[in-house]
């Protein structure tokens, strides 16, 4: 792959990734929002009601994750677009490529039991994850190059 290819697959991927980071964002925000509006609302009794209290704590876990993971994945993007622009942000854009692959693996063990749609969307997000880690790796290459 060239070191042209690369800066394009950067800079898509990365827009792509600020735009979907934003929504996972935002959703994380509004399952924090509501896990907690349940959990403290006194006319549901969540103290008394078991699984009322793990739905509850489910939701605010889930908001957490999503929150962090939109986080991360916002600065992926973010470096991935400026690592299509200057060589000098490899390295960065190469690290949190490196992270968005680990995450990717450990998403796609965690829902084999889930169905084919499931595993598709993981294989998906794996090969995406592989080639702009790649990406960043020739832009990696590129910096070192120069110096």
């Amino acid at each position: 792959m060239s070191l042209e290819t690369s800066r394009k697959i950067l800079k898509i991927f990365g827009i792509i990734g600020i735009v979907i980071a934003v929504f996972s964002i935002f959703g994380g925000i509004a399952s924090l929002g509501v896990g907690g509006a349940a959990a403290t609302n006194a006319d549901l009794n969540v103290e008394a009601n078991e699984e009322l209290a793990l739905g509850t704590g489910a939701l605010i876990a889930a908001g957490i994750m999503a929150l962090i993971s939109g986080i991360v994945a916002l600065i992926e993007g973010i470096v991935s677009v400026l690592a299509s622009k200057n060589n000098k942000y490899g390295t960065i854009a190469w690290i949190f490529a490196l992270l968005g692959l680990i995450s990717a693996v450990i998403s796609a063990i965690s829902s084999l039991g889930k169905g084919a749609s499931s595993i598709v969307s993981a294989i998906l997000t794996i090969a995406s994850s592989v080639l702009i880690f790649m990406a960043a790796g020739k832009v990696k290459a590129a910096y070192k190059a120069e110096r």
